[in-house]
């Protein structure tokens, strides 16, 4: 699979919502974002072995 111009197109798409200053449209995207980053950190690491 290619994926050409598409991550370009959504940096692209953040930096006109910052220019026009309607970073509320953006509130939901960044906080679906970060919950899927800490549920991802908060599932995916595993606490190290302590019996010796």
């Amino acid at each position: 699979m290619r994926f050409t111009g598409r991550p370009y197109a959504r940096v692209g798409a953040v930096l006109a919502h910052l220019r026009a200053r309607v970073l509320y449209n953006l509130a939901f995207a960044l906080v679906f974002l970060l919950l899927a980053v800490v549920s991802a950190v908060h599932f995916g690491w595993t606490p190290p072995c302590t019996s010796g």
